[in-house]
């Protein structure tokens, strides 16, 4: 038999944290979850959440903190933080 998947765990870290919670937990009730508008709590609860929904600029202050980090999901459009040419680029950005 064949172990069910287990979801992977999402950090919310934006201004706007628990707006994003409520809405995301409306919709996806069994995705585990962590929402945050501190980056210092973000690294203690959420570093290795694998996806972020997120404010670029803070996003890139835990950046280097995300170890298990596969895709960052910008809150707006604007990422240049995200893309300066010293930071890491091993995830998907949307």
């Amino acid at each position: 038999m064949v172990a069910p998947l287990s979801a992977p765990q999402l950090l919310i870290l934006s201004a706007s944290a628990g707006d994003y919670r409520r809405l995301i937990e409306d919709a996806l009730p069994d995705l585990p979850l962590v929402a945050t508008a501190s980056v210092a709590e973000a690294t203690t609860l959420g570093a290795a959440c694998p996806l972020v929904l997120g404010d670029p600029v803070l996003v890139r202050q835990m950046l280097p903190d995300l170890v298990a980090l596969d895709w960052v999901q910008s809150t707006w459009a604007g990422v240049d933080a995200l893309l300066e040419p010293n930071l890491r680029r091993d995830y998907v950005l949307t």
